[in-house]
């Protein structure tokens, strides 16, 4: 059963990895394109940071509703 659940987290991790390793290159490729014409540069730039800090907000907001409660 030890052997079992050993593996089941190595999986899990690898799959953690994988999606933020495609997160990053997503992120990169999305905000890269927003502020690769020169003509609009700032504009893009703009989106690209209030995007990211509403997505921080977002993801922050989400961690914090969805912990686990705790038992006291």
């Amino acid at each position: 059963m030890e052997g079992n659940a050993r593996e089941q987290g190595a999986q899990l991790v690898g799959e953690l990895y994988t999606r933020r390793q495609l997160g990053g290159a997503l992120a990169v490729a999305v905000f890269g394109a927003l502020v690769a014409n020169r003509a609009t540069f700032l504009h893009g730039l703009r989106v690209s940071l209030f995007s990211a800090a509403a997505l921080l907000v977002v993801t922050t907001m989400a961690g914090l509703l969805l912990r686990p409660s705790t038992p006291r």
